[in-house]
């Protein structure tokens, strides 16, 4: 058994915060994995029930790895690899640069603009189906 699979369906409400930019860059000990952040949606969405409920804050903007930093990413990539791990996009909501908290429309066009922008905070809610 894998140590994760103790904790499968163990939780209703998850949240990762400021974090998941950071997996598999190599700075906090990890190892150096291009897909870190991936294998890190896939396990926390294992860790919630069916209707649970998932709290993702991460950077986004042009989809990039910041020199000594972390990734900010194209918000799209976080929805589909949300969607392919059975995460359904209920709510986000964007902090601009100046402190701005905006409610974003769950549309594409919205969506396509955020990917241009150079950096936000993606303030993302999903539903576990």
């Amino acid at each position: 058994m894998k140590p994760l699979d103790v904790f499968m369906n163990y939780c209703d409400s998850l949240s990762c915060l400021h974090a998941l930019e950071h997996f598999g860059l190599g700075r906090y000990g990890d190892p150096i994995d291009t897909k870190g952040f991936e294998l890190g949606i896939i396990n926390m969405s294992k860790l919630l029930v069916p209707q649970g409920v998932f709290y993702l804050s991460v950077p986004i903007g042009v989809e990039r790895v910041e020199f000594n930093a972390n990734r900010v990413f194209d918000p799209r990539t976080i929805i589909c690899l949300a969607d392919k791990n059975g995460l359904n996009l209920v709510a986000l909501k964007v902090i601009d640069p100046s402190g701005k908290v905006v409610e974003s429309f769950l549309d594409d066009h919205v969506i396509a603009d955020l990917a241009m922008q150079h950096y936000a905070l993606g303030l993302f809610t999903f539903r576990k189906l």
